[in-house]
């Protein structure tokens, strides 16, 4: 599932991207959704950085309105 072949099948069913780079993309993908492979992302689902985003929660949930 997680080889070239299986992410290429994945995003043909799916119309979800693969965070494979290696992949083609163009047809497959909407292109708002496609990674640039020259850019460094975050990957907020791993857990070395839950730690980092639970520090933000009391201040994402102060810009809330009150209720």
């Amino acid at each position: 599932m997680l080889s070239q072949e299986g992410q290429i099948a994945f995003q043909k069913i799916t119309k979800e991207n693969s965070l494979r780079i290696d992949i083609p993309k163009q047809g497959v993908v909407d292109p708002d959704l496609m990674l640039d492979p020259k850019r460094d992302y975050l990957f907020t689902g791993l857990e070395e950085h839950k730690k980092k985003i639970n520090e933000f929660e009391p201040w994402l949930e102060s810009l809330l309105p009150k209720k």
